[in-house]
């Protein structure tokens, strides 16, 4: 038999509305680039911004160095927030949402530095229902693959009525696709953020 707490605190978790925001282009535009190296002298080729990582294809000799990315003070001093979509987190909070913070970037050297960002722009990010999900710490698979790996493990946590994914990169937005013919009593809809304007992709189930 469930005590009373534990009863209110299942409760809690039941028919909940998880926002999936990806930052860099999403939330805020960010000015830090990846270089691209040569494996083997470890030389600089070139340097190519978050949005063309997207696409880039590696050559044989060639490495990604992330180092700009892990920098928290970089992204706290440079990056600027995309007005539309942050009211979009605010409006989703104010109903009570979830909003989780997923991105492909991997573990800030000062995690603090990069939070106060979000404090800078009146985000509650002790609040319980905000959360952090740095997929880029995750060693294999594509950023999509590594996304959805998270969003799965919300989906298996909550009892989760609608999943909303926005995101810059159409692939991500896309995992809606897939997720939504497995969970076919969570609706699912989707928004792609271009050039700091909001496209809504439509909604599934």
């Amino acid at each position: 038999m469930k005590t009373y707490k534990e009863f209110l605190a299942e409760r809690k978790n039941k028919n909940i509305t998880i926002n999936f925001f990806d930052i860099d282009e999403t939330v805020f535009n960010t000015f830090a680039m990846i270089v691209v190296r040569d494996k083997n002298t470890k030389k600089e080729i070139t340097q190519i911004t978050n949005k063309e990582f997207n696409d880039y294809q590696l050559k044989d000799n060639e490495e990604f160095d992330f180092s700009q990315f892990l920098s928290g003070k970089l992204f706290k001093t440079t990056s600027k927030v995309i007005n539309s979509t942050l009211k979009q987190v605010k409006d989703e909070f104010s109903e009570g949402n979830m909003i989780v913070f997923l991105t492909a970037r991997p573990k800030f050297d000062d995690n603090k530095l990069f939070k106060d960002k979000f404090r800078e722009v009146g985000l509650k990010v002790n609040d319980k229902r905000i959360r952090f999900e740095l997929s880029g710490n995750l060693k294999k698979g594509t950023i999509a693959s590594r996304k959805e790996y998270i969003m799965r493990k919300y989906l298996s946590s909550f009892d989760v009525s609608v999943v909303k994914i926005w995101d810059d990169h159409v692939e991500n937005v896309k995992i809606a696709d897939k997720l939504a013919n497995e969970y076919e009593s969570v609706k699912f809809m989707k928004y792609l953020i271009v050039n700091g304007r909001i496209k809504y992709l439509g909604t599934l189930n």
